[in-house]
Formats: structure tokens, sequence, C-alpha cells
């Protein structure tokens, strides 16, 4: 089963060999201050924009968060698809089961009461 990767928003100054790195991430935003990347890999000389990064956020980080949001989920959604579907098979096949012995359980012991 695939591991679950939260994303996460990386970022670093803007440098010519960041802007190179960039194409192999389809959620980023540059100026010419900084570079951010959305992501579940960290980006090779990027840090985790953590709370106190991103209280340093301005607008137009904010808005290219929010512009992507949907995007990144449907990324998301797609990457773990198969793998919460298999999730939700067994936990079915488990409940059944485990109805199972219970009804046998509740049968071999002759108490019909106790559902």
């Amino acid at each position: 089963m695939k591991e679950y990767k939260p994303n996460k928003i990386w970022g670093c100054v803007t440098t010519s060999k960041a802007i190179d790195a960039l194409s192999s991430f389809p959620f980023f935003f540059a100026n010419s201050d900084h570079i951010l990347v959305i992501s579940d890999e960290q980006p090779d000389g990027m840090v985790e924009m953590t709370e106190e990064y991103q209280k340093r956020f301005k607008d137009d980080d904010w808005m290219f968060v929010d512009s992507v949001l949907d995007k990144v989920r449907k990324e998301q959604i797609e990457k773990y698809h198969e793998e919460a579907e298999k999730l939700e098979q067994e936990h079915n096949e488990f409940l059944i089961r485990f109805r199972n012995e219970l009804e046998a359980i509740r049968v071999g012991t002759g108490d019909s009461k106790n559902e």
C-alpha cells in the first residue's frame, strides 16, 4: 500500500537553479524575491514553510495557495483513490467476518436475545 505523504508548502529565495527545478513541480509560484512549491516531496534547496514562515506571506503568496488548492486536492484524490478503495473493501470484509462470528457465537450459545 502506498504511504500517504501530505503536501506541504516549500520555499526558497529565487535563484536560477531553483527556477530550473520548477519544471518538475506542477504547483509553484515564483517572483523576484522567492519561490513557493506545493508538493509531497521536498524540492532540493527548499525548506518547509511552517507557520512562522507563513506569517510573512504576502497577498500574492496566499492568492497562489488559494488558486491551486482544488487542483492539489484533486491530484491527491487521484493518487490515493485506489488505496482508499482497497482499504474500504478490506474494512467491509472485516465487518462481514466480524458479524458472522458474532452470529455464530449467538447461535452457538442459544442466546437469541443478545443481538
